[in-house]
């Protein structure tokens, strides 16, 4: 059975998800990125990992996007560090959420369901 996450590390969640998305439209913005939003990131039991879920309008571009964000990922850990300013920032595993496929493909079935 799966443990609650405690409060704090809700909170840590939370941060790293808004400071994630100031970053990649701030100090880390380039083109390739413009229409990537981080969707939601799940902390292992230590807050040593960061499952840092992300999705993008450009769907056919997942592959090029997964290549930069890779590239940016230690830029990345470094913003959050000195944003946060945290003991330990967790490593950052970057995972495609296609949320907004999902909905369009439910939207699709929906509509021929009809």
């Amino acid at each position: 059975m799966k443990k609650e996450s405690s409060h704090s590390q809700k909170r840590l969640c939370q941060a790293l998800l808004e400071e994630l998305n100031s970053a990649l439209r701030g100090e880390l913005a380039t083109p390739k990125i413009q229409f990537v939003s981080i969707t939601g990131v799940e902390l292992n039991k230590d807050n040593s990992v960061a499952k840092v879920f992300w999705d993008t309008f450009q769907s056919k571009e997942v592959d090029a996007t997964q290549l930069v964000l890779n590239e940016l990922t230690p830029k990345m850990r470094s913003f959050l560090a000195r944003k946060l300013q945290l003991r330990h920032t967790p490593e950052l595993r970057l995972v495609y959420n296609s949320q907004f496929e999902d909905t369009m493909r439910i939207e699709q079935l929906l509509k021929h369901k009809d």
